[in-house]
């Protein structure tokens, strides 16, 4: 296709684009620098002489919250009310773009930034699978149809040069994408897609949005200011143990050549000892500082992080000598439980919609809210409690399928079809057939 120059309604769409992304540019930096653990004291408007750099500490809760959360958000399984010819092809599509670790960094990005995207986009390869990916919300934007609450347009800016600028734009609207360049300071139009979709084939997500605005805020904000004074507590306390910790010596009335050399065998760096030659010189000791007030004001720390978390005190360092009781345990994980329930609410509709798309890409009709994504339980309860517990409710009586207890326990479509193989040639095979009918002889 010949280059053309790009239209002057997809220009102000890369503009606004641009001026979106250099506004939360200072946010998205901000939030990356706390989960990374690279908010030095230096960031936070500490002065940290040089000498004393090497004792900075930097503790990294923010990184709790988030990897906490998202290790609870697992995908139990992907089901097509109704057709499960559509949920057999969803686990294709699954499998053919490795979703089950892209999708690991689409959560993050959800909790990091406040916001995720996923595109679906054909195969042009003969035969592929539809694609879906994850793009990275510092190149995205996307412009919200606020009535019928979808996407009217998306733009991904990426390849930036050497100031900074961007040097690729790919602008996704409902019925076509357009792919542009930017050459010698002028934007281009290097080919376009007509894919004729109905809806753009940028999927958002936003954490905790707020009515009235689309952009979603970090799961990190509450923890930082926290985290932020528990590092400069934390460096102090180191640099207290540097110049405070150990007794310090005072002696009176003796001269420099009234010491002994570092020769004579009367002095070493790790305990120092000194042999003095005037006998009126006298030694002292200061007591050494006491660091209880830094650990004291580190545990308030974590106890107040637990609070506007709702993580159990533990996760941020808070132990005690005896094992907390189950019970304990449970009530403790109750909000982090409810948290992660939340966020799977959230970011859900956003991974069934793109799903759905993906497979009307491949010629099928999926109805919107027809694809449902189940989650794993985020409180980690183990299979013979969840058994137990169903078989007191229902009084001992059978609940499941066989298959059904293969839904429960997490398995895929090529395990389920695997076993079933398994269970065709147990039931084909005579040796097992003998010893059924001698077990049954015997009985």
């Amino acid at each position: 296709m010949a280059i053309v120059k790009l239209a002057d309604s997809y220009l102000s769409m890369i503009r606004k684009t641009q001026q979106f992304l250099a506004e939360r540019a200072a946010y998205d930096r901000r939030m990356l620098a706390n989960y990374e653990g690279r908010a030095r004291l230096a960031h936070l408007g500490l002065a940290v002489p040089p000498e004393l750099s090497a004792l900075e500490l930097v503790i990294n809760w923010p990184r709790i919250v988030v990897d906490s959360i998202e290790e609870r958000q697992n995908v139990s399984r992907i089901t097509v009310t109704g057709d499960t010819d559509s949920a057999a092809l969803i686990a294709k599509i699954r499998d053919a773009n490795d979703l089950d670790a892209e999708l690991s960094l689409w959560k993050r990005d959800r909790l990091i930034y406040g916001r995720a995207f996923l595109s679906v986009g054909a195969n042009e390869e003969p035969g592929g699978l539809p694609i879906v990916q994850v793009e990275s919300p510092r190149e995205v934007a996307v412009k919200i149809d606020r009535r019928h609450r979808r996407v009217a347009y998306a733009v991904r800016l990426s390849e930036v040069d050497s100031f900074g600028n961007p040097t690729f734009a790919t602008i996704y609207l409902p019925d076509r994408t357009v792919l542009a360049e930017r050459r010698n300071g002028e934007w281009a139009q290097i080919d376009v897609d007509e894919h004729h979709f109905g809806i753009v084939p940028m999927i958002p997500s936003f954490n905790r949005r707020m009515t009235g605005e689309w952009v979603g805020h970090s799961e990190m904000e509450d923890i930082i200011s926290i985290t932020e004074a528990t590092i400069r507590t934390a460096t102090d306390m180191q640099v207290a143990i540097e110049v405070a910790a150990l007794p310090k010596n005072l002696i009176a009335g003796a001269k420099k050549e009234d010491f002994g050399g570092t020769m004579d065998g009367w002095f070493n760096y790790l305990k120092p000892f000194l042999a003095l030659a005037s006998s009126d010189a006298k030694g002292f000791q200061f007591t050494a500082a006491d660091l209880a007030n830094f650990h004291g004001t580190i545990e308030l720390y974590g106890k107040l992080a637990a609070s506007v978390t709702g993580f159990p005190a533990h996760y941020f360092g808070m132990t005690t000598v005896n094992p907390a009781a189950e019970g304990t345990t449970n009530n403790e994980m109750e909000r982090l439980v409810g948290r992660v329930e939340r966020v799977n609410s959230e970011s859900g509709g956003a991974l069934e919609e793109a799903l759905r798309l993906a497979v009307n890409l491949t010629g099928r009709t999926v109805p919107r809210g027809m694809v449902n994504v189940d989650w794993k339980n985020p409180a980690y309860t183990t299979i013979s409690q969840l058994a137990d517990a169903m078989q007191k409710l229902a009084g001992g009586v059978a609940l499941i399928s066989r298959e059904g207890a293969w839904d429960e326990m997490g398995w895929d479509d090529a395990r389920k079809e695997q076993e079933r193989t398994y269970f065709e040639e147990q039931a084909a095979d005579p040796e097992i057939d003998a010893l059924t009918a001698k077990v049954d002889s015997l009985g």
